[in-house]
């Protein structure tokens, strides 16, 4: 698997965890701390390794890096907002609710840029060695994260 199908399996991951917010209409604390803790685990995970192999190496190229750039800062944006939510002093379920929605809309606008313009931009400018490179380095980041993740976290 290439890096773009590893990146995509991980959008529609990510994609999925956020829909069990909208399956309840006011979804209990438990849920929502639940939730971000998937959310959490995720989203570090996928955001660290295009920051590390894949973002390095596209913003290289002057026909990447604008959309590079503007991913990064897409990442800033949601980190920003996962660290609001874990700092809550007290977590009431409105207020987490209403921040997990945001992150959620930031992070599906995110994916739909980055599948669209910078998948089309790294196509054009990475050769395959690259591109296996990458691929080679973020599959293994992901099974060092999974298994540090404790079974039934």
């Amino acid at each position: 698997m290439d890096i773009y199908a590893m990146l995509k399996k991980d959008h529609r991951k990510i994609k999925s965890i956020f829909k069990q917010i909208e399956k309840e209409e006011e979804p209990s604390l438990d849920t929502l701390n639940n939730i971000l803790q998937q959310v959490q685990q995720e989203l570090n995970v996928h955001m660290r390794g295009e920051e590390q192999y894949l973002y390095p190496v596209l913003e290289q190229h002057a026909e990447a890096k604008l959309d590079t750039l503007e991913a990064m800062e897409e990442h800033k944006v949601a980190k920003r907002i996962l660290q609001e939510m874990l700092d809550m002093p007290t977590k009431d379920s409105l207020h987490l609710a209403a921040k997990m929605k945001v992150l959620g809309e930031v992070v599906q606008h995110h994916i739909k840029e980055e599948e669209k313009s910078l998948f089309a931009d790294a196509h054009k400018v990475l050769q395959q060695e690259q591109v296996d490179d990458i691929s080679a380095k973020y599959e293994a980041e992901k099974k060092k994260a999974e298994e540090a993740v404790p079974v039934g976290a």
